[in-house]
């Protein structure tokens, strides 16, 4: 419904865009996890690391607010934004391997579009 994905097959994408991929795969408690591989070089060459990464919280730091958070009985509340990679904006075109039952789910949810796109 968001009209993100463009289906490919792998023998239509040039060498350099098979260098970077990404891995999309249905872990045993069903949790969807993402894996991007590159060939070595850097993601993004022509940008700074601390441009081309989130920043990561420290333990502590989560630690800290939480015992103010607790001190000053504050209302938290945790979300995660399903599918936030698809919303995200992106300057660049990122290519996704969808396997097992993802790949099964989305060729349930658009046969006509998809179906051609399988590979064993």
């Amino acid at each position: 419904m968001r009209n993100v994905l463009d289906p490919h097959r792998p023998e239509e994408l040039t060498p350099s865009e098979k260098a970077y991929l990404m891995f999309l795969k249905e872990k045993r408690t069903g949790e969807i996890k993402g894996r991007r591989c590159a060939d070595g070089r850097k993601q993004r060459e022509y940008m700074s690391k601390e441009e081309n990464s989130a920043p990561t919280v420290s333990i502590e730091a989560v630690m800290l607010s939480s015992v103010i958070d607790a001190m000053e009985k504050r209302d938290v509340c945790l979300i995660d934004i399903t599918g936030a990679f698809m919303q995200a904006e992106m300057n660049d075109t990122v290519h996704v391997r969808m396997e097992g039952s993802l790949a099964e789910l989305l060729v349930k949810i658009n046969p006509k579009l998809y179906q051609k796109y399988v590979s064993k």
